[in-house]
């Protein structure tokens, strides 16, 4: 199954939540800066989505309350590490091919 990760538009993650802003590129497995960890508030994991209606939800929250353009990529991802009913948190995001939502 694809999943989706949600960008700036300069391919960096968004980091609400006060994350270290990591550069991603298509084609480049990208781990985070710091161990994995497990729980939903702990560092040290990617995030990325399910679908493209919950893209939706990530981009709407980032440009109301941070004014955060996004971009969308279809990816594939490592060992999942945490999962609530939209998101993914991962140890490490490939990029495949940009998409729209």
């Amino acid at each position: 199954m694809p999943y989706i990760k949600v960008l700036k538009s300069d391919l960096t993650s968004l980091g609400l939540r006060g994350a270290h802003p990591i550069r991603y590129r298509v084609g480049k497995w990208v781990k985070p800066l710091e161990p994995p960890s497990p729980g939903l508030w702990n560092g040290g994991g990617l995030w990325v989505v399910k679908k493209r209606s919950d893209a939706k939800k990530v981009e709407k929250n980032a440009l109301e309350k941070h004014g955060i353009r996004c971009r969308f990529f279809f990816c594939e991802i490592g060992r999942i590490i945490e999962e609530t009913s939209y998101r993914i948190k991962t140890d490490k995001v490939r990029l495949t091919e940009e998409i729209s939502v």
